[in-house]
């Protein structure tokens, strides 16, 4: 594993936009996606993994080094870590974690800020800030989400039954007090701008992801209860259930699901408006509902929150081009608000690729998986034909939701989060590889195209395997044995080659 990051980390290069060569070590690291109808999104694909290995970084005083940066400051601020970033990575690097230490870079938060022994270390041995500790509360979505992929509960037990960091952050963002600071060895974090109320919790547009989100229109941003906060809470406690039951912690796994429930009641309450069929922030006095239109309204479903009728209803405005459909799907901001922008000016507009990727994880909760198959495929060729037409050639931090171009404010290089295009959804979404469960041993493939689709050296549950399709014909070959669903029918495949005819 040391061979293939000093391989990699020969490439980086801070900064430099040129589009990279795509070098050995690279390809050899990860999966090789199979795709006849587009080559190009192959390439696409290879460049979005060039650029993240740019962003395998090495730090003194850090629990984990070597770390995935997100790529958004420059080398004098390579110590300086976010929460939301390095959550969104984890779920593309989970595709190659010999080489992309995603997961393992969680340790670079739970360390600091739920082990008692790191603060009395000495300055010059905790040298990293984390810049917005009250980011949103992710972990137990992508630490379950990765652990899907590789069974390895060994890891889990460890982080759920020993340390019990995931238990921790639940409660110190529940609890934690507005404006403390995490006081790194030699800068300061942001000050904390979450407040808890009962019904949720106030926060500010940087602290949420979303900086200069128009939410919050007429009263603030402190005049809010935001619908994304509570409802990633709701998310946290659902996964922490989950992965507890796994573990054989069926008791605390079921104070979760009672903690998830009542979530959940105050989601569907207070923030689901009957008329408008949508999720909507709240007025921290009178509880009344700020209607700004947001992806932000597409956690709750995420959180299996929404019964199957609310989720239709708030599923139709993707498909809506006055809300959060068009051109492009997702647009931070309804196209019909007041507050949208042509060019996008960051979140008033423009397509990000954390939200779009968590909407689309979203409404495969409910089941709608040719919706999210086709905004996958909008969503990755816009990603294409901006890489394809627009100078410098590369993946930025965000899209224009109205042309082939980077928002109107978007650094470039940014994978960074905007991987998930090229790497996951393509995948999981286009390619349709869904659902890979290691814990049950089982692939979900919903095969779209007659044409050479696959991907080659996928390792889940310690198990390599090969799946290519063509002309009704798979050809899969493993290091072991796993279930396969292939359009909802079932398949055994045995260790070494398998022909499956789908005539």
């Amino acid at each position: 594993m040391k061979k293939i990051f000093i391989l990699i980390g020969m490439f980086f290069c801070w900064g430099g936009f040129a589009q990279p060569v795509i070098d050995d070590a690279v390809r050899m690291a990860v999966p090789e996606p199979v795709f006849e109808k587009d080559a190009g999104l192959v390439d696409l694909y290879y460049h979005a993994w060039q650029i993240a290995s740019t962003r395998i970084l090495h730090a003194e005083g850090m629990p984990q080094s070597p770390y995935m940066d997100e790529g958004f400051m420059d080398e004098n601020y390579r110590d300086v870590i976010w929460i939301w970033d390095t959550c969104f990575m984890s779920l593309f690097t989970k595709y190659s974690p010999q080489a992309f230490p995603g997961l393992g870079s969680l340790k670079n938060f739970y360390v600091p800020l739920h082990d008692p022994s790191w603060m009395q270390r000495p300055a010059s041995q905790r040298q990293l800030v984390i810049w917005h500790p009250d980011n949103p509360p992710l972990f137990s979505w992508v630490e379950y989400d990765n652990y899907r992929v590789s069974g390895d509960a060994k890891h889990i037990k460890k982080l759920l039954l020993e340390e019990k960091f995931l238990q921790k952050h639940y409660n110190w963002f529940k609890d934690v007090r507005t404006g403390w600071i995490y006081k790194g060895g030699h800068k300061w974090s942001v000050p904390v701008a979450k407040r808890s109320h009962p019904l949720g919790f106030s926060w500010s547009g940087i602290s949420s992801g979303m900086d200069n989100t128009p939410r919050g229109r007429g009263v603030g941003y402190k005049g809010i209860l935001w619908i994304d906060a509570i409802s990633q809470q709701a998310l946290s406690a659902l996964y922490l259930s989950r992965m507890l039951e796994s573990v054989g912690a069926v008791g605390e796994s079921a104070q979760w699901t009672a903690e998830y429930e009542r979530l959940k009641g105050i989601v569907n309450k207070y923030y689901w408006n009957e008329d408008d069929g949508f999720y909507y922030d709240i007025k921290r006095v009178g509880y009344r509902h700020v209607k700004v239109m947001t992806p932000a309204s597409y956690w709750p479903l995420l959180a299996e929150i929404a019964d199957e009728e609310q989720a239709r209803r708030a599923i139709e405005k993707l498909s809506d081009s006055a809300k959060l459909g068009g051109f492009v799907p997702t647009p931070t901001v309804a196209r019909d608000d007041e507050a949208f922008k042509d060019g996008g000016d960051y979140w008033k507009g423009s397509v990000w690729l954390p939200t779009s990727y968590m909407t689309i994880k979203a409404i495969e909760k409910y089941g709608y998986y040719d919706l999210a198959a086709e905004l996958s495929m909008q969503l990755v060729e816009h990603m294409f034909k901006t890489w394809e037409n627009y100078k410098p050639q590369t993946i930025w931090e965000n899209y224009s939701p109205t042309d082939y171009a980077p928002g109107s404010t978007s650094r470039p290089d940014f994978c960074g989060w905007s991987a998930l295009g090229p790497i996951s959804l393509f995948i999981e979404n286009i390619i349709g590889i869904r659902n890979i469960d290691a814990l049950k041993k089982e692939i979900h493939w919903d095969l779209r195209y007659d044409s050479a689709t696959g991907l080659k050296g996928l390792t889940f549950a310690g198990i390599t395997t090969s799946l290519v399709a063509k002309d009704k014909v798979v050809e899969v070959i493993s290091t072991g044995e796993y279930n396969l669903y292939i359009n909802g029918m079932f398949f055994q495949v045995v260790a070494g080659k398998n022909s499956i005819s789908l005539k």
